[in-house]
Protein backbone atom coordinates (compact mmCIF):
# COMPACT_ATOMS: atom_id res chain seq x y z
CA UNK A 1 0.00 0.00 0.00
CA UNK A 2 1.71 3.57 -1.21
CA UNK A 3 1.74 6.35 1.34
CA UNK A 4 -1.25 8.19 -0.32
CA UNK A 5 -3.18 5.18 0.21
CA UNK A 6 -2.16 5.05 4.00
CA UNK A 7 -2.95 8.24 5.00
CA UNK A 8 -6.34 8.48 2.72
CA UNK A 9 -7.75 5.08 4.61
CA UNK A 10 -6.32 6.44 7.95
CA UNK A 11 -8.21 9.98 7.20
CA UNK A 12 -11.25 8.11 6.13
CA UNK A 13 -11.17 5.74 9.16
CA UNK A 14 -10.86 8.92 11.47
CA UNK A 15 -13.94 10.62 9.82
CA UNK A 16 -16.08 7.74 10.07
CA UNK A 17 -15.26 6.81 13.84
CA UNK A 18 -15.97 10.68 14.33
CA UNK A 19 -19.49 10.51 12.48
CA UNK A 20 -20.37 7.21 14.68
CA UNK A 21 -18.59 8.44 18.12
CA UNK A 22 -21.00 11.57 17.66
CA UNK A 23 -23.88 9.53 17.06
CA UNK A 24 -23.49 7.31 19.86
CA UNK A 25 -22.18 10.47 22.52
CA UNK A 26 -21.93 13.70 20.53
CA UNK A 27 -19.41 14.43 22.79
CA UNK A 28 -16.69 12.04 22.02
CA UNK A 29 -17.03 12.66 18.02
CA UNK A 30 -14.54 15.54 18.88
CA UNK A 31 -11.23 13.50 19.43
CA UNK A 32 -11.15 11.71 16.15
CA UNK A 33 -11.68 15.00 15.00
CA UNK A 34 -8.82 16.63 16.59
CA UNK A 35 -6.67 13.76 15.12
CA UNK A 36 -8.11 14.53 11.85
CA UNK A 37 -7.22 17.90 12.17
CA UNK A 38 -3.57 16.93 13.35
CA UNK A 39 -2.74 14.01 10.75
CA UNK A 40 -4.60 16.11 7.52
CA UNK A 41 -3.87 19.63 8.21
CA UNK A 42 -6.72 22.71 7.85
CA UNK A 43 -7.61 22.23 4.55
CA UNK A 44 -8.25 18.41 4.03
CA UNK A 45 -10.11 18.45 7.29
CA UNK A 46 -12.71 21.58 6.43
CA UNK A 47 -13.16 19.66 3.19
CA UNK A 48 -13.91 16.02 4.75
CA UNK A 49 -16.26 17.29 7.56
CA UNK A 50 -18.61 19.62 4.79
CA UNK A 51 -18.43 17.25 2.68
CA UNK A 52 -18.99 14.43 5.38
CA UNK A 53 -22.02 17.09 6.74
CA UNK A 54 -23.60 17.53 3.59
CA UNK A 55 -24.04 13.64 2.68
CA UNK A 56 -25.82 13.23 6.00
CA UNK A 57 -28.02 16.31 5.53
CA UNK A 58 -28.77 14.61 1.99
CA UNK A 59 -29.51 10.85 3.27
CA UNK A 60 -31.93 12.50 5.88
CA UNK A 61 -30.44 12.28 8.85
CA UNK A 62 -30.11 16.50 9.46
CA UNK A 63 -30.11 16.67 13.60
CA UNK A 64 -26.71 14.49 13.14
CA UNK A 65 -25.45 16.26 10.30
CA UNK A 66 -25.98 19.44 12.15
CA UNK A 67 -24.33 17.99 15.48
CA UNK A 68 -21.44 16.96 13.37
CA UNK A 69 -20.81 20.02 11.68
CA UNK A 70 -21.01 21.81 14.97
CA UNK A 71 -18.52 20.05 16.43
CA UNK A 72 -16.04 19.98 13.42
CA UNK A 73 -16.49 23.95 13.72
CA UNK A 74 -15.56 23.85 17.54
CA UNK A 75 -12.64 21.80 17.55
CA UNK A 76 -11.14 23.39 13.44
CA UNK A 77 -11.38 26.65 15.42
CA UNK A 78 -9.52 25.21 18.36
CA UNK A 79 -7.06 23.46 16.61
CA UNK A 80 -6.48 26.54 14.36
CA UNK A 81 -5.70 28.59 17.85
CA UNK A 82 -3.30 26.58 18.92
CA UNK A 83 -1.62 26.55 15.48
CA UNK A 84 -1.90 30.63 16.71
CA UNK A 85 0.24 29.74 19.82
CA UNK A 86 -3.14 31.08 22.15
CA UNK A 87 -2.95 28.93 25.40
CA UNK A 88 -5.28 25.96 25.65
CA UNK A 89 -8.00 27.50 27.74
CA UNK A 90 -8.35 30.94 25.47
CA UNK A 91 -8.50 28.79 22.32
CA UNK A 92 -11.15 26.36 23.74
CA UNK A 93 -13.16 29.65 25.01
CA UNK A 94 -13.02 31.11 21.84
CA UNK A 95 -13.93 28.37 19.97
CA UNK A 96 -16.75 27.46 22.29
CA UNK A 97 -18.27 30.85 21.43
CA UNK A 98 -17.95 30.82 18.04
CA UNK A 99 -19.34 27.30 17.85
CA UNK A 100 -22.46 28.47 20.28
CA UNK A 101 -22.92 31.56 18.13
CA UNK A 102 -23.09 29.38 15.02
CA UNK A 103 -25.23 27.53 16.17
CA UNK A 104 -27.50 30.08 17.25
CA UNK A 105 -27.75 31.84 13.98
CA UNK A 106 -28.37 27.98 12.29
CA UNK A 107 -31.49 27.93 14.55
CA UNK A 108 -32.83 31.14 13.76
CA UNK A 109 -32.00 30.93 10.22
CA UNK A 110 -34.23 27.55 10.76
CA UNK A 111 -36.70 29.29 12.48
CA UNK A 112 -36.92 32.29 9.46
CA UNK A 113 -37.82 29.32 7.08
CA UNK A 114 -40.26 27.38 8.74
CA UNK A 115 -42.28 30.76 9.30
CA UNK A 116 -45.06 30.53 11.59
CA UNK A 117 -45.23 26.46 12.36
CA UNK A 118 -41.51 26.20 13.37
CA UNK A 119 -42.75 25.43 17.21
CA UNK A 120 -45.69 22.29 16.42
CA UNK A 121 -43.23 21.13 14.00
CA UNK A 122 -39.90 20.89 16.60
CA UNK A 123 -42.73 19.23 18.91
CA UNK A 124 -43.49 16.83 16.43
CA UNK A 125 -39.57 15.82 15.26
CA UNK A 126 -38.87 15.38 19.36
CA UNK A 127 -41.84 13.06 19.79
CA UNK A 128 -40.64 11.21 16.78
CA UNK A 129 -37.30 11.08 17.94
CA UNK A 130 -37.78 10.70 21.79
CA UNK A 131 -41.38 9.45 22.19
CA UNK A 132 -40.70 6.65 23.37
CA UNK A 133 -37.51 7.46 25.76
CA UNK A 134 -37.64 6.43 29.15
CA UNK A 135 -37.01 9.76 30.59
CA UNK A 136 -40.50 11.27 28.83
CA UNK A 137 -42.39 8.11 30.31
CA UNK A 138 -40.81 7.64 33.75
CA UNK A 139 -42.10 9.12 37.10
CA UNK A 140 -40.36 12.02 36.50
CA UNK A 141 -43.13 13.19 34.64
CA UNK A 142 -40.62 15.19 31.97
CA UNK A 143 -42.75 16.89 29.41
CA UNK A 144 -41.39 17.44 25.40
CA UNK A 145 -41.80 20.91 26.48
CA UNK A 146 -39.52 20.76 29.54
CA UNK A 147 -36.96 19.44 27.19
CA UNK A 148 -37.29 22.19 24.55
CA UNK A 149 -37.07 24.69 27.21
CA UNK A 150 -33.73 23.30 28.78
CA UNK A 151 -32.59 22.54 24.89
CA UNK A 152 -29.75 25.67 24.49
CA UNK A 153 -28.33 24.95 27.72
CA UNK A 154 -28.12 21.07 26.54
CA UNK A 155 -26.38 22.23 23.77
CA UNK A 156 -24.17 24.23 25.53
CA UNK A 157 -23.20 21.36 27.86
CA UNK A 158 -22.42 18.77 25.53
CA UNK A 159 -19.98 21.34 23.52
CA UNK A 160 -18.27 22.26 26.98
CA UNK A 161 -17.66 18.93 27.68
CA UNK A 162 -16.80 17.68 24.25
CA UNK A 163 -14.08 20.39 24.71
CA UNK A 164 -12.93 19.32 27.93
CA UNK A 165 -12.51 16.27 26.19
CA UNK A 166 -10.18 17.79 24.13
CA UNK A 167 -8.49 19.61 26.41
CA UNK A 168 -7.59 16.39 28.90
CA UNK A 169 -6.87 14.34 25.43
CA UNK A 170 -4.48 17.03 23.94
CA UNK A 171 -1.37 15.00 24.51
CA UNK A 172 -2.46 11.78 24.05
CA UNK A 173 -4.25 13.31 20.45
CA UNK A 174 -1.08 14.45 19.62
CA UNK A 175 0.72 11.69 20.34
CA UNK A 176 -1.61 9.05 18.40
CA UNK A 177 -1.31 11.54 15.37
CA UNK A 178 2.42 11.44 15.43
CA UNK A 179 3.01 14.96 16.59
CA UNK A 180 6.23 15.50 18.77
CA UNK A 181 4.30 17.26 22.16
CA UNK A 182 5.85 18.31 25.61
CA UNK A 183 2.52 19.82 26.88
CA UNK A 184 1.85 19.32 30.45
CA UNK A 185 -1.75 19.50 32.10
CA UNK A 186 -0.82 21.36 35.13
CA UNK A 187 -2.96 24.36 34.29
CA UNK A 188 -6.21 21.80 34.12
CA UNK A 189 -5.62 22.05 38.25
CA UNK A 190 -5.20 25.56 38.44
CA UNK A 191 -8.13 26.25 36.50
CA UNK A 192 -10.72 28.78 38.00
CA UNK A 193 -13.91 30.41 36.34
CA UNK A 194 -13.45 34.62 36.33
CA UNK A 195 -15.11 35.90 39.75
CA UNK A 196 -17.91 37.60 38.08
CA UNK A 197 -19.35 33.36 37.33
CA UNK A 198 -20.01 33.18 40.96
CA UNK A 199 -22.67 36.08 41.04
CA UNK A 200 -24.56 34.80 37.62
CA UNK A 201 -24.69 31.72 39.27
CA UNK A 202 -26.46 33.29 42.01
CA UNK A 203 -28.67 35.77 40.49
CA UNK A 204 -29.61 32.05 37.95
CA UNK A 205 -30.37 30.02 41.09
CA UNK A 206 -32.80 33.24 42.57
CA UNK A 207 -34.37 33.57 38.62
CA UNK A 208 -34.50 29.62 38.70
CA UNK A 209 -36.38 28.74 41.97
CA UNK A 210 -37.76 31.98 43.48
CA UNK A 211 -41.73 31.92 41.89
CA UNK A 212 -42.28 34.91 39.70
CA UNK A 213 -44.40 35.72 36.78
CA UNK A 214 -42.09 36.58 34.20
CA UNK A 215 -41.93 32.96 32.09
CA UNK A 216 -38.90 34.28 29.99
CA UNK A 217 -36.95 34.98 32.40
CA UNK A 218 -37.07 31.54 34.35
CA UNK A 219 -36.13 29.72 31.21
CA UNK A 220 -33.15 31.92 30.80
CA UNK A 221 -32.47 31.55 34.44
CA UNK A 222 -32.66 27.52 34.60
CA UNK A 223 -30.48 27.15 31.23
CA UNK A 224 -27.88 29.64 32.33
CA UNK A 225 -27.54 27.85 35.63
CA UNK A 226 -27.12 24.83 34.01
CA UNK A 227 -24.22 26.03 32.45
CA UNK A 228 -22.68 27.61 35.62
CA UNK A 229 -23.37 24.14 37.47
CA UNK A 230 -20.99 22.43 34.93
CA UNK A 231 -18.30 24.98 34.49
CA UNK A 232 -18.10 24.72 38.63
CA UNK A 233 -17.93 21.25 38.83
CA UNK A 234 -14.67 21.74 36.50
CA UNK A 235 -13.42 23.93 38.61
CA UNK A 236 -14.69 21.45 41.94
CA UNK A 237 -12.75 18.56 40.40
CA UNK A 238 -9.53 20.81 39.72
CA UNK A 239 -9.88 21.35 43.75
CA UNK A 240 -10.43 17.68 44.17
CA UNK A 241 -7.58 16.74 41.82
CA UNK A 242 -5.32 19.59 43.92
CA UNK A 243 -5.97 17.74 47.29
CA UNK A 244 -5.18 14.29 46.00
CA UNK A 245 -2.27 15.56 44.90
CA UNK A 246 -1.52 17.14 48.11
CA UNK A 247 -2.19 13.67 50.24
CA UNK A 248 -0.19 11.73 47.07
CA UNK A 249 -2.89 9.27 46.62
CA UNK A 250 -1.68 6.65 44.37
CA UNK A 251 -2.99 7.05 40.76
CA UNK A 252 -5.06 3.76 41.03
CA UNK A 253 -7.24 4.85 44.09
CA UNK A 254 -6.83 8.80 42.29
CA UNK A 255 -8.74 7.25 38.95
CA UNK A 256 -11.18 5.09 41.31
CA UNK A 257 -12.21 8.05 43.09
CA UNK A 258 -12.26 10.45 40.08
CA UNK A 259 -14.67 8.16 38.14
CA UNK A 260 -16.78 7.35 41.66
CA UNK A 261 -17.05 11.60 41.63
CA UNK A 262 -17.93 11.88 37.98
CA UNK A 263 -20.59 9.56 38.48
CA UNK A 264 -22.10 10.16 41.55
CA UNK A 265 -21.02 13.69 43.54
CA UNK A 266 -21.79 15.87 40.47
CA UNK A 267 -23.97 18.48 42.38
CA UNK A 268 -21.09 18.03 45.09
CA UNK A 269 -18.24 18.82 43.43
CA UNK A 270 -19.91 21.56 41.83
CA UNK A 271 -20.83 23.19 45.27
CA UNK A 272 -16.57 22.85 45.93
CA UNK A 273 -16.13 25.02 43.01
CA UNK A 274 -18.69 27.90 44.29
CA UNK A 275 -17.23 27.71 48.02
CA UNK A 276 -13.37 27.96 45.77
CA UNK A 277 -14.40 31.33 45.22
CA UNK A 278 -14.50 32.71 48.83
CA UNK A 279 -11.94 30.07 50.77
CA UNK A 280 -9.25 29.48 47.60
CA UNK A 281 -8.71 25.91 49.02
CA UNK A 282 -5.55 25.36 46.53
CA UNK A 283 -3.96 28.58 47.86
CA UNK A 284 -4.06 27.47 51.36
CA UNK A 285 -2.55 24.03 50.92
CA UNK A 286 -0.04 25.61 49.05
CA UNK A 287 0.59 27.72 51.84
CA UNK A 288 0.31 24.84 54.75
CA UNK A 289 4.01 23.48 53.60
CA UNK A 290 5.61 26.59 53.99
CA UNK A 291 3.80 27.65 56.96
CA UNK A 292 4.98 23.95 58.41
CA UNK A 293 9.27 24.81 57.38
CA UNK A 294 8.74 28.28 59.05
CA UNK A 295 7.88 26.79 62.52
CA UNK A 296 10.83 24.06 61.74
CA UNK A 297 13.14 26.81 61.65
Amino acid sequence: MSLSKRVVFRASFLALWAVAMTTVTVVLGAPPLRILRLVMGRVFYWLSVVGLSLALFGVGWKALALLFLMLAVLVGFYSELLEREWTPLSSSAVSLSVTILFGGISFGLWIMLQEQGWYPKLVKTIEASFGQSPLLNSSLKVSIEDLLLQAPSGFVVLMVVAVALLLLMEPRLKEWAGVKNRASLQYLREFRLPDVFVWITILSMLGSFVQIDIKWLQVLSMNVLNICVLLYFFQGLAVVVHVFDWMKVSAFWKTLWLVLIVLQLFLIVSAVGIIDYWIDLRQRLKKKPTEANNKTL
